[in-house]
């Protein structure tokens, strides 16, 4: 697999390690969580989602598998224990 370490997937607002993203027909894969039907084009490497958010630069640089980075109307992503 190329690319980013950790992805952020759309669908469930968590994040995961690349190598646990689930075998899907194009790269990334598909979200691992079991309750998320999140695919390929549903997940988003974590360095872009630091750069693309308002709040980017308060997100940590290794994001937490077990917090939700739920996205806020205003553009910033607030984090949410599970």
């Amino acid at each position: 697999m190329s690319g980013s370490a950790y992805y952020w997937c759309l669908h469930c607002f968590r994040a995961s390690k690349a190598e646990r993203l689930a075998p899907g027909p194009i790269e990334p894969g598909e979200c691992p969580y079991p309750d998320c039907d999140g695919i390929f084009w549903d997940l988003i490497p974590w360095e872009d989602i630091r750069r693309m958010t308002k709040n980017g630069s308060g997100l940590p640089e290794i994001p937490k598998t077990d917090e939700l980075y739920y996205p806020e109307k205003d553009g910033r992503l607030v984090v949410q224990e599970v």
